[in-house]
């Protein structure tokens, strides 16, 4: 797989790109990222300083990855995904921010219009349902989606373990 940059995305100083990445137009890449092979990032994301995506990812359209997120191989994130990962919004100097990192595992799949709470981990092979808001760490292997009456997400089942990776 050949790599591709378009001349309309921004990179910040001190990325670690691999060449066969893709990365489309209107992208943002900030300082020190380090995309792995073959991995496609779509059109307008945001990639957030330190971060690090393993190799054979997808991070479809219009996502925001936040600073020193850490994205496992073989990684799937719909359009609009959504990361955070401060719990206490700045306040004009009177709190000072503290980086909660997230870290997803192999295979994850995130559906579009997700948003991820600061500081969890999603275990590998672990499905996100789509629109989901995800508050809690999810363990390997689990389908986590909203359910009715509920404001965050909820484990809903399992992922067969003929298609974990």
């Amino acid at each position: 797989m050949s790599g591709f940059i378009s001349p309309m995305t921004w990179i910040d100083g001190g990325c670690n790109i691999d060449l066969s990445a893709k990365i489309f137009h209107f992208s943002v890449i900030r300082t020190n990222v380090k995309i792995g092979a073959n991995t496609v990032i779509g059109h307008n994301v945001v990639i957030e300083r330190d971060t690090v995506i393993g190799q054979g990812c997808t991070i479809q359209s219009q996502c925001h990855i936040t600073a020193e997120a850490v994205i496992g191989d073989m990684v799937f994130f719909g359009p609009g995904v959504i990361t955070t990962n401060e719990k206490n919004i700045a306040n004009h100097g009177r709190t000072i921010p503290k980086i909660e990192r997230l870290v997803i595992g192999r295979g994850v799949r995130i559906g579009s219009g997700s948003v991820l709470a600061p500081g969890i981990e999603i275990g590998e092979n672990a499905f996100v349902c789509a629109g989901s808001f995800v508050t809690k760490n999810i363990p390997a292997g689990e389908i986590w989606g909203m359910i009715k009456g509920k404001s965050r997400a909820s484990k809903i089942g399992m992922v067969p373990e003929s298609e974990w990776l």
